[in-house]
């Protein structure tokens, strides 16, 4: 007996299975794939023989869903449709489109321009040769001349761009 997954984990495994199957036809590689999840994953014995008969083509997909509530859970269904999408190296139109769909699903109420400007600070202060020649181990002789060894080489290119 194996760990028992909580319902929206349960359920988020239980759509990568009609994510395998949305494109009608279930190819080798996807088997394989789902089958490694189902045998090495925790799940109960229960469990498993639900996702064995999922794996047969008897889900129902909006309905499981519908019943992943955590939003981390959502989240790693929209990387792991990605992931399944591309196993068979034939990415269909509807698995373009449930990808596009959960992916909208996922990022609902996500302010895209404010997360992309928080990332170009982020790039941009990573630069700064504090940063860059930033001391990790204090405690470290070595670290620290190292650091101070490469600043002397190598000096001003990190610096704050000129904006």
């Amino acid at each position: 007996m194996g760990f028992k997954y909580n319902d929206s984990k349960f359920n988020m495994w239980r759509a990568c299975i009609g994510a395998i199957w949305i494109d009608g036809k279930i190819d080798e590689k996807e088997e394989k794939w789902i089958k490694d999840k189902i045998k090495n994953l925790q799940f109960t014995d229960e469990q498993r023989s639900i996702l064995e008969s999922d794996l047969k083509g008897n889900i129902n997909l909006s309905s499981v869903l519908s019943k992943i509530t955590d939003k981390k859970d959502r989240a790693f269904l929209a990387h792991q449709i990605r992931v399944i999408a591309h196993l068979d190296k034939d990415l269909c139109e509807r698995e373009r489109k449930l990808l596009d769909n959960w992916r909208q699903i996922v990022l609902k109420g996500v302010d895209l321009d404010l997360m992309n400007e928080i990332i170009a600070e982020d790039e941009k202060a990573s630069y700064h040769e504090d940063e860059v020649y930033k001391v990790n181990n204090k405690h470290s002789i070595f670290e620290r001349i190292h650091r101070k060894i490469q600043k002397t080489v190598n000096p001003g290119d990190y610096k704050f761009p000129e904006v």
